[in-house]
């Protein structure tokens, strides 16, 4: 299960990356240490959160994605991204690229707020691409 977020009376950016940095290495750690790309998807009938990393043999931070959103059957529509660089060794994010909400860029503890809203949901897809051995 991914982590809960703490609510707080007044936003905190730093403690907001941290509860991020929390989901995405929970939703990795299941993952080998040498992934090429890695999905993680949870979901119920109507809401859904993917968390995705992938790496190019030269990158030393991967690019990891959160995107939530609702779905039906057939569709899917997002109202949360982020694309960020992820630290493996420390599992801290090293650069936010894309902080969006509803189709705008927004801060970094709306995005947490929402985001935690998805935490609870179950876990559905869990894949992983291995690096080839050179």
């Amino acid at each position: 299960m991914l982590p809960a977020r703490k609510d707080e009376l007044l936003p905190d950016a730093r403690r907001d990356l941290a509860y991020i940095a929390d989901i995405i290495s929970t939703a990795l750690s299941g993952a080998e240490t040498d992934w090429e790309e890695v999905v993680c998807e949870f979901a119920d009938e109507r809401n859904y959160l993917s968390i995705s990393a992938a790496t190019r043999p030269s990158d030393d931070a991967p690019t990891v994605r959160i995107e939530f959103g609702v779905q039906d059957e057939q569709v899917r529509h997002a109202t949360g991204g982020l694309v960020a660089r992820w630290l493996r060794d420390s599992a801290r994010i090293a650069g936010l690229e894309i902080v969006q909400m509803d189709g705008k860029s927004c801060d970094v503890s709306p995005f947490a707020a929402r985001l935690s809203t998805y935490a609870e949901l179950p876990a559905t897809v869990s894949e992983m691409a291995m690096r080839d051995a050179d």
